[in-house]
Parts: structure tokens; sequence; C-alpha cells
């Protein structure tokens, strides 16, 4: 009863580690479809003061398809555009982050890098991402969503890839469980323990092997 209680431990404290994990993205989530649906809000309400102005509207003489592309998108219901962006940029960074986890790429390319370097590197071309997504989503060729996508991006980033970090495996781990299984496998069928070796130069060593054969065999 005792070993089947300190088996057991290690995977509720996962689960309850996973609970509040994704209790903390949903939270983040809301906080940011609720900053985004602000900044529209308010751009909105700026736009249409700033367009009683002469300032204005001459602005919308002199630039007509960039005053169209701001209207397009205040067009939109704020709650409902903002949901969709947001939501958007949440599965496109679990996304990036789960396979940049995976291939150990974030190792060498997010987790060294400082908080600004983070945002820059990878929160533009996530932003990017989104409103190319978004773009396709209503059926048109706005480039100024991504302004609107970066909000949720920065929110989002550094969060879901530390969160990531929790609950995907990277490629080395899975391959090193994946031979432990083998080795029990081994183990079982042929009734004695496995051979062991060295995972970090296995490769290595059989190479080495392989050419001292070829050489024994050549008379070299």
């Amino acid at each position: 009863m005792r070993k089947f209680a300190l088996n057991i431990q290690p995977a509720m404290l996962y689960l309850s580690r996973t609970a509040n994990i994704l209790i903390e993205l949903i939270l983040l989530l809301l906080i940011s479809c609720i900053i985004c649906a602000a900044v529209l809000y308010v751009g909105d309400m700026f736009w249409h003061l700033y367009l009683e102005t002469p300032m204005g509207r001459q602005f919308f003489i002199s630039f007509p398809e960039q005053a169209r592309e701001i209207q397009e998108i205040l067009s939109f219901k704020v709650l409902m555009f903002s949901l969709d962006i947001t939501i958007t940029t949440f599965l496109i960074c679990m996304a990036a982050g789960s396979i940049s986890r995976f291939f150990h790429i974030s190792r060498h390319f997010f987790l060294s890098l400082g908080f600004f370097s983070k945002l820059f590197f990878w929160g533009i071309p996530l932003a990017a991402a989104v409103t190319f997504y978004i773009n396709r989503l209503y059926g048109m060729t706005n480039p100024l969503i991504t302004g609107v996508a970066v909000i949720p991006s920065f929110c989002l980033l550094i969060s879901c890839f530390k969160s990531i970090d929790h609950l995907v495996p990277e490629f080395g781990d899975v391959f090193r469980l994946g031979a432990m299984h083998i080795r029990r496998g081994w183990a079982v069928i042929n009734e004695r323990k496995a051979p062991d070796y060295d995972d970090s130069s296995f490769t290595y060593n059989r190479f080495q092997d392989k050419i001292a054969s070829y050489k024994d065999k050549s008379g070299h």
C-alpha cells in the first residue's frame, strides 16, 4: 500500500501542476482579450473624434486607403473581434511553443534570450502569423491587424512557452523513455537484463567500431 502511494504521488503532483497551468492560461487569455477589446474601443472613440477635426478630414481625403483599413478594423464587433484574435494568437503560440520545445529549438533560441528579445524575435513573427490567419478568416487583406495582434502576442507569448515546458517533452526525453521501455521489453522476452549503453556516445562508439572492423578486414 505504501509503495502504491509513493508511485501515485508524482502523478498527482503532475496533474495538480497541469491544472494550475491551465487555470493560469485561461485567466491570461481573458485578460488579453479584455486588453485587446479596450484598445479597440478606445481607438474607435479617438478615431471618430479625429475625423471631426480639420486634420482628420484632410487625412481621410489624402490617404483614403489607410483610412479605409482603419475603419474596416473598427467596424467589427469589438468583443467578438478581440476574442477571435486572442484565441488565434493563443493557439498559434501553443503550436509554435510545442514544436520548438519538442525539437529543442526553444532551448537554444528562446530560453537564452532576454525579455525584450523574446518579444521582438518571437512575438512579432507570431503576430504576423495571426494577421495572415485573421485576414483569411474575415476575407480581407488588412496589414493594420498586425498592430492589434501584437497585443495578445506580447501578453501570451512567454506564459505559453513556459507552460509548454511543463506539458510537452523534448525529443531527447521521448527517445530516452522509448529506449528504456524497449530495454525492459527485451529483458522480459530474453529473461535477462538488457545490456547497458551510454546514450550520449552510443552512436559515436558504434561508428568507431565499424571503422575499426573495416580496417581489420582490409588489412590497413
